[in-house]
């Protein structure tokens, strides 16, 4: 069974100034590292345009929302998914 994470990254000005695109790369490598086939996992990568976020960048992760995300945060997320479903 291939499980799914969905990881939606707001790409508005202020998050796109705020680092939103190097979310974007760092998801993106780990695509490409096959990390998702190693555990089972598809990793489903979008963007969104979000109003004024408060705190940006903002990202979702399955529809949980963190706002002033940083790479490191996103990616320890992942793992965290990852980490629950093979439970």
């Amino acid at each position: 069974m291939v499980r799914t994470i969905t990881v939606e990254v707001c790409v508005c000005t202020q998050c796109v100034l705020h680092g939103a695109m190097n979310i974007i790369e760092s998801v993106e490598s780990m695509r490409r590292l096959k990390y998702e086939m190693r555990h089972k996992t598809r990793v489903e990568l979008s963007t969104i345009s979000a109003r004024h976020p408060e705190a940006p960048p903002l990202v979702k992760i399955n529809g949980e929302a963190m706002e002033n995300a940083t790479c490191q945060q996103v990616m320890e997320s992942i793992v965290s998914y990852v980490s629950k479903s093979a439970k």
